[in-house]
This record gives C-alpha cells, sequence and structure tokens, in this order.
C-alpha cells in the first residue's frame, strides 16, 4: 500500500482562486509514520471552548492507485480501444480504494460506532478517495480514537470565510456584452477548431468543483449533462456537498462564471464565450451559501467526481468526466503541503485530467504558487492579459518539488466575460478565469482524439502553446508563463495531422505610435502574427534609437527624448510591423541669478573643457559675437562682472579644469583684475579685445575663420534679440556673427569682410534695427525678419532649420540667460525661439506645434519666464505628435 508521507501540522488556506472571490478551508500535512502526537493542536484548543469538535480522522493505510491503473493496461487484451481502457482503469482505480478503505476502516468504524452509543461521537462518514473518517467528537472519543492503531493523525474540519464577490454585471441583452466571440477565445485560437474543423468539445463531459452553478442560466442550460431539453436528472450530474441542494445552484456567482467560460454561449444570441461551447458539464458543490468550505466538503465533492453517485449513492465510475476544473486553491504563498495530492493522484490514476488554477498570489513573487496546483500532478494555469502579459496578480513558480515547472501553461485571464447568476452576464479576473480556457481545450482535443492519455492531453498543449517571455521570465518555458500561452487550433491541428505547422503571411503591432512624457513609465507593444493560427508566433523586438527608446520583450522604455521606431520582425525576417515612438520633455535651466543661470547651463552640457569663454554679464554684445567661437571650441560661455569673478563662475571654472579663459572684450569691459584672479587659479588667460564693439566682434570672427569664409551673420550692435535668435544657427553653420550701427556699416567691419573673402551676407533684423542704407554695402546681402523680435526668431529658424525637434525658449526682453544658453543649444542642434514673460507668442507656439517638436528647454526661471507657460509647452509638445 502506497503511504501518505507528509503530516497535517499546519493550517493551510484553499480558496476560490479569483481576484474576487477566494474561498479558503482547512488542510493540514501529512504524516502517516507518526504514532504520537497524533491529535492536532488546533484540535485539541477547540475542545477547550467546545464539548464536540468536527476531526478528520487519517488512516495510516492509503491505497496504490497508481499500481491499480498500471495493472489494467498490462492486463487488456491487445487493440483494446484506448477509451474503453481509460474506464476500466477508472472502476480499477475506485475498487481499490473502496476496498482499501472497507478493510482498513472496519474496525474504527466499529469503534466510533460504540462511541456514539455512549454519546462521545455525534455522527461520522467514511471517504475512501483519501482514507479517512470524519467525525464529531468530544475529548473522551478523542482519546480512544488515537490510540487506534490505524489512526495515523487526527486533524481539524475547519471552516473559513471567504471574501465577498465583486463581479461587474451587465444586462444579458447588452450588445456590447454578450454578442459575437469575445477576445480571450480569439487569443487561443477557438473559434478556428470550430469554423475550420467543427470541433466543439462534443461528447466530452467537464467537471467542475467550485460554488455550484446556476442550471438555468441560458448559455449553461442545454449543456448540462442532466438536462436533455425536457426531462432533468440530477443523478450522476449534480452533488451538493453542503446544502444538499436537489438541484444545481449556485449562490456565489464563481462557479457559473467559471462554467461559462469553458462551454457558455447563447446562439440565438450569436453570443461565444465558452471555449468548447457543445461539451456538457457536471458540478459538485463543495461551498457554502455564506461562502464558508470544509475540508470534508472538498473531499466528498472529489470523491463524486472520480465516481458520480446516483440516488441510491452508488458509485459510477463510468460517468466520471473526461476533466475536472479547479479554480480554487491555496493561498499561503508556496505552501508544499500534500493533504490534497493523494485525491489528485487518484483522479490522474483514472485518466481524469485535474486543471487547477495556479493561484492570485503573485505579488508574494518567486515561488508564490500554492497547493494543489504546485503538484506535480496537478496542471496548473497562470492567467494573462489582453497583451499576453502575465497578470499581476498570477502565482508564479518555481515549485517545491525537485525539477517541476509550474504553472504549467497560461491562458487569459484578465476582464474575462463570462455567465453569472440570474441569468445575467459579468466580468471578472484571476487564474480562476484562466484555468476553465484549458479545460475547454482539453474537451476540443478529446472530441479530436478521444483515445489521448491525460499525459499526452498535456504534452500536446504545452508543446503547441506560443511560449511567452519577459523581462522577469525568460527563456521557455519558465516560472511566469509555463509552457506559454495555450493555442487550441494548434493542438487540435496536431493532434489530426500529425503536425501544426502554418506559414507566417504578417505581423502587426498594437499600436501605430506612442508618445510618452520622459519620466512615464512604458508601455508593453504585442505584436499580432499572422494568420493567428500560424506555427511561429515569435516576433524579434528592435529600436532604430535605443538613446530615445529602448524595447524589451515588446515593452518599451523611454530613455531620452526624441524618435525612434520600434519595430516587430518575425522570427523568419521576412515580415516587419512597425510603431513610431516619441519621448517628450519639458525643462527649464536657471540658477538665482544670471551668473549662477550660466553655470547651471554649462553643467548641463560639459562634464570638463579645455576652454572656458568668458564674457561680461550686464553687456551682452561680446557675448554674442563670442557664441559661434565657443562652440567651435567646444566650451562653454560663463559670465563675470566687470571686476571681480562671480563665487559661482568661479567654482564652475573649477568644475571643469579648463587650460586657457577667453575674455571678450577690452579692460573696460572686464578689468585686470578678472584677469590676474585667473591667472592665480593657474589658468591662461586669453583676450580678444577691439577699440569698441564693433572691432571686438570683427576680432572674434577672424579666430572663428583665420582663413577667410564666404558667408557671415549681421546683427545690431545695439539691441540684441535678434542676434540672439540667430546664434546657435550661426555657431552650427561656422558663421561669425558680425555687428553694425542701424544707418551706417562700420569700418571695422567692413574691413572685415574685405579681409575673410564674405560673399554672402545674411541680415537679422528688419529695417527698423538695420537699413536698407546698411544692405547696400553689404556683400550679397539676404534678410530675414518678421514684424516683431518674436516673428523674426521664427523666420530665421525656419530659414535655418524648418524641421527642427529640439526648441530652447528664452525670454524677449532679457539676454543673459539666452546668451550663455546659445552654444548649449547649438550642441544639440536646437534653436532659440523668444517668448513674452507671461505668454507664448502665436507664431512661436505654431512653430513648435507643426514641426511636431519633442524637446523644450526654456532658458532662466521664472522671473525670466513664467513657470506657469511649462504647461503650455507641454501641451505643444505632447500632443503635437498625436
Amino acid at each position: 500500500m502506497k503511504i501518505i508521507k507528509r503530516l497535517i501540522s499546519t493550517l493551510v488556506i484553499i480558496s476560490l482562486i479569483t481576484i474576487y472571490l477566494p474561498v479558503q478551508l482547512f488542510a493540514g500535512r501529512v504524516d502517516v509514520g507518526v504514532t504520537s502526537q497524533k491529535i492536532s493542536a488546533q484540535v485539541t484548543d477547540s475542545l477547550k471552548a467546545d464539548e464536540f469538535v468536527d476531526v478528520l480522522i487519517i488512516l495510516n493505510e492509503q491505497a496504490d492507485t497508481k499500481k491499480a491503473a498500471a495493472d489494467v493496461r498490462k492486463a487488456v487484451p491487445a487493440g483494446m480501444p484506448e477509451k474503453a481502457i481509460k474506464k476500466a482503469a477508472r472502476v480499477s482505480v475506485v475498487n481499490t480504494l473502496k476496498k482499501n478503505a472497507e478493510v482498513t476502516q472496519k474496525s474504527l468504524i466499529n469503534l466510533l460506532s460504540e462511541e456514539q452509543e455512549k454519546g462521545n461521537v455525534k455522527e461520522f462518514r467514511e471517504y475512501y478517495i483519501v482514507n479517512l473518517i470524519y467525525a464529531k467528537v468530544n475529548r473522551v472519543a478523542l482519546d480512544v480514537i488515537a490510540q487506534h492503531a490505524d489512526v495515523g493523525n487526527i486533524l481539524p474540519n475547519n471552516e473559513f470565510q471567504v471574501h465577498n464577490t465583486n463581479i461587474e454585471s451587465i444586462n444579458s441583452f447588452s450588445p456590447s456584452g454578450v454578442y459575437g466571440v469575445k477576445w480571450n477565445l480569439e487569443r487561443i485560437n477557438a473559434p478556428l477548431v470550430w469554423n475550420q474543423y467543427g470541433i466543439t468539445g462534443d461528447g466530452v463531459v467537464i467537471g467542475i468543483i467550485d460554488t455550484g452553478v446556476d442550471w438555468h442560466h441560458e448559455a449553461l442550460r442545454e449543456k448540462w449533462r442532466g438536462y436533455d431539453g425536457g426531462s432533468i436528472d440530477p443523478d450522476f450530474n449534480w452533488f451538493d456537498a453542503v446544502n444538499q441542494h436537489a438541484l444545481p445552484i449556485d449562490l456565489n456567482n464563481h462557479g457559473t462564471h467559471v462554467t461559462g467560460t469553458i462551454l457558455g454561449s447563447v446562439e440565438e444570441m450569436q453570443g461565444y464565450f465558452g471555449v468548447a461551447p457543445e461539451a456538457k458539464w457536471i458540478a459538485a458543490n463543495a461551498f457554502g451559501s455564506d461562502g464558508t468550505a470544509k475540508s470534508s466538503d472538498i473531499l466528498a465533492a472529489a470523491q463524486y467526481m472520480l465516481a458520480p453517485t446516483d440516488i441510491n449513492g452508488v458509485a459510477h465510475p463510468d460517468k466520471a468526466p473526461d476533466v475536472i476544473n479547479n479554480s480554487w486553491g491555496g493561498n499561503v504563498p508556496g505552501e508544499n503541503d500534500e493533504w490534497f495530492r493523494p485525491m489528485v493522484q487518484a483522479w490522474r490514476d483514472a485518466q481524469i485530467l485535474p486543471v487547477f488554477a495556479a493561484g492570485n498570489l503573485g505579488t508574494y513573487g518567486s515561488g508564490s504558487i500554492s497547493h494543489p496546483a504546485n503538484y506535480p500532478e496537478s496542471f496548473s494555469v497562470a492567467a494573462t492579459d489582453n497583451n499576453d502579459y502575465l497578470a499581476m496578480f498570477s502565482s508564479r513558480g518555481p515549485s517545491p518539488y525537485f525539477d517541476n515547472i509550474k504553472p504549467d501553461i497560461s491562458a487569459p485571464g484578465v476582464q474575462i466575460l463570462s455567465s453569472i447568476t440570474g441569468g445575467e452576464y459579468g466580468y471578472s479576473s484571476g487564474t480562476s478565469m484562466a484555468a476553465p480556457h484549458v479545460a475547454g481545450v482539453a474537451a476540443l482535443l478529446l472530441e479530436a482524439k478521444p483515445e489521448l492519455t491525460i499525459e499526452q492531453l498535456e504534452e500536446v498543449i504545452k508543446d503547441t502553446s506560443r511560449p511567452l517571455e519577459d523581462q522577469e521570465f525568460t527563456g521557455s518555458p519558465n516560472f511566469g508563463y509555463g509552457y506559454g500561452l495555450i493555442d487550441a487550433f494548434a493542438a487540435v491541428s496536431h493532434v489530426l495531422n500529425g503536425s501544426s505547422d502554418v506559414p507566417v503571411s504578417g505581423v502587426t503591432i498594437n499600436y501605430n505610435a506612442l508618445n510618452f512624457k520622459l519620466g512615464e513609465n512604458g508601455t508593453q507593444l504585442t505584436a499580432k502574427v499572422e494568420p493567428s493560427n500560424a506555427s511561429e508566433q515569435g516576433v524579434v523586438w528592435k529600436s532604430s534609437n535605443e538613446s530615445v527608446a529602448k524595447v524589451i520583450d515588446g515593452f518599451v522604455y523611454p530613455v531620452d527624448p526624441g524618435m525612434a521606431t520600434i519595430e516587430a520582425i518575425t522570427v523568419d525576417g521576412s515580415y516587419v510591423s512597425e510603431t513610431n515612438v516619441r519621448v517628450t520633455h519639458v525643462n527649464r535651466i536657471f540658477g538665482f541669478d544670471r551668473y549662477s543661470t550660466a553655470t547651471t547651463i554649462s553643467e548641463s552640457g560639459w562634464t570638463q573643457s579645455q576652454t572656458v569663454v568668458l564674457a561680461r554679464g550686464d553687456q551682452y554684445a561680446d557675448a554674442l559675437a563670442g557664441v559661434p567661437l565657443a562652440y567651435q571650441l567646444d566650451a562653454p560661455i560663463l559670465l563675470t562682472r566687470p571686476h571681480s569673478l562671480p563665487t559661482a563662475t568661479k567654482r564652475e571654472i573649477g568644475r571643469l579644469q579648463p587650460e586657457r579663459v577667453i575674455i571678450l572684450g577690452g579692460t573696460g569691459a572686464i578689468s585686470e583684475a578678472v584677469e590676474d584672479e585667473l591667472i592665480k587659479m593657474g589658468l591662461e588667460a586669453d583676450r580678444i579685445a577691439g577699440k569698441n564693439r564693433f572691432d571686438t566682434a570683427a576680432s572674434i570672427a577672424q579666430r572663428i575663420a583665420p582663413y577667410g569664409l564666404e558667408t557671415a551673420i549681421v546683427a545690431t550692435g545695439f539691441n540684441f534679440p535678434d542676434a540672439l535668435a540667430v546664434a546657435s544657427y550661426a555657431a552650427r553653420e561656422g558663421y561669425p556673427i558680425v555687428l553694425t550701427r542701424d544707418d551706417v556699416l562700420p569700418e571695422e567691419s567692413s574691413k572685415l569682410f574685405d579681409m575673410l573673402g564674405v560673399k554672402e551676407t545674411i541680415v537679422v533684423g528688419g529695417t527698423n534695427v538695420i537699413s536698407d542704407a546698411v544692405l547696400d554695402d553689404l556683400p550679397g546681402p539676404k534678410r530675414l525678419a518678421g514684424r516683431d523680435r518674436f516673428s523674426t526668431a521664427v523666420d530665421v529658424a525656419d530659414y535655418f532649420a524648418p524641421d527642427m525637434k529640439e526648441v530652447f525658449i528664452a525670454t524677449g526682453g532679457d539676454y543673459a540667460d539666452a546668451i550663455t544658453g546659445a552654444v548649449l543649444a547649438a550642441r544639440n542642434e536646437a534653436g532659440i525661439l523668444l517668448v513674452r514673460k507671461d505668454a507664448v507668442p502665436d507664431i512661436v507656439r505654431k512653430f513648435i506645434t507643426d514641426n511636431q517638436a519633442y524637446w523644450v528647454t526654456v532658458l532662466g526661471g521664472s522671473a525670466a519666464v513664467n513657470s506657469e507657460l511649462d504647461a503650455e509647452f507641454w501641451q505643444m509638445i505632447y500632443y503635437s505628435g498625436n
């Protein structure tokens, strides 16, 4: 005889595995070899409060059902159909269990009868699927029972309250609810099986241990084996371990929902939500109307499923179902408890497939799958969502059994529409909802090939599943998805044709475009390989620009502002689907004054620099002319006071560790005292100066282009928004910024053009800042101007960077922040647009949205550009790409 090797010593909560309905019951550890301490401490504690207590008396000798089934296969004549062998095995398993119980329980039953006559035992009931007896006893009887040699353990028959259900119901006639085939069935390719093979589960019986079933429901009534369209026969088809209702009833919704997912349909409404719509069901209720369940009730239901009884209680193993769906389980994460394992083993040995929900303990992480789903003999099911991503709640493997992949398989389990009591329909989520998909696919397979053993069923389901993995669970099989997502069509095709190979004809991604704000969480993409029954469903994911967006197993992570294309490529490389990704960002660079703002800008763009360009902070002409030079030297521009270095500037120079500092302007602009400070810091001080701002700008231009150049920028030397708007573009193009008076070209500038051989000049600003008379003296002049400084900046942007995606924003009223930011803008291939302190001009807004810019950097604090404008910038760039 097979001895159960574990002692029921700890309390387990068994629950209906759904997010809404965790139904709990007691179980413990069995260790039959122990002869001392037979009485559970919980039983002893219960007797302190109550005179009588419900107990489960576990006997030492347990039947070897595996041998019973094997002996049948050895004895059957050659050529006997597998279906007949299955029935013979069931009879043998049941007879072996019953005989073992009859022989080993006889003495104990006599003892219990004697104690009952004495008033020490109120009731008792024998079971054979696990060799035990339930009894209600007092302390006197308990001590006598414990001394019996055949008794291994005495355990409590605990009762626990389930959480309330919360299924979202919809009216049964809602077109959006019931009409059509549901997404979860499409995802597992069940309709392809119905339509291409005409297989719907006909002739297969599914057993359901749950809260019962509302047999009156229009989607389920015709599928109950106890109803033939006219007469009703609950014999072999319904068992109520709790309330002894004569006909199927469900006072908790859960069982009705589960049953609907297996086989529910309403043909006159063309509503299909069951995987095997022509299979039959039988049910056993183990859960009370108040949502409680006892160990003895679960056991009674399990025993009924193994051998349904008639009205006289006579067992008929030939009436057993082909598959049993169990959407319940332990809710102690990862507990290795073998209390129900002999029951599951008996089902398997009787060639009944035991399908179990994996559990809703996924938030506990690795190893959270609990019993009975973690038994090697259980076929456990994880839950996925409509993106084929593992549901957060779905329990994870590994199981406590060595080298055993759990869960075994995955199926949809999030927002599943199915039948609920009262003729209505509702959505629910949980691995409770996933398991019925597998029970339904098993029914399709058994109609396609009735001779399949449960071992072959499991093998086909796993081998034809679509492997799933993610960042946490890589490779296949894994401890999140098992062998992957169940595929009804591939499985049925395999058993009918010997192969499920179907060529790929295309691939599509569920999003055409994604728009992120930098810092947002990523988004899961799913690729649908066509046709849905193609043999190779896998894709390779790639990003065209990983500095903007990365993709791992279809999950897209924003990295930095910009544009990227995510590709899903079929495994054979023949087909590609694309999703365009925009990552947008609005940031602001500022300090508490113009000097610290300049250092913050420097910190944003440079970790180190051999050169620093230093300009006076309250005069702008020299600094503006110096922007192209700073860009050429890859140097930041820092600001100083006329007679001393600000602390922030000095600190930033120290961080950058330059070898030299280029001072822009003569000693009248930046005194020798500042130069001396720099020399004391161990730096080379290099001053570029002229007798006036025009001469200084010309000297800077000669540094930029010592061998001459063809093009130069011309801006006014007295009003600076136009020069600011062009500075970053001039820097990128290598054009010097040459200054002029409004009505006459200075001699210094004129000589410069001759010296450098300039043939073309781009004049920035209208006639109110640079007259036509000046243009007449310029080589090849071209004017860029708008009606005001804001529109001029846009015209400049349209000329130099019409497709600009990154925009720097500066105030059109003060220029210190923007001057130092112009070099950073040039490095980022961006330009500067001007705004009012408290408003964005319409022409600026239009440029940003029309260009679908994805990055806006505001230069300066709220005193320069009001921080309330940031929300407007976000709206411009985030929605312009949608």
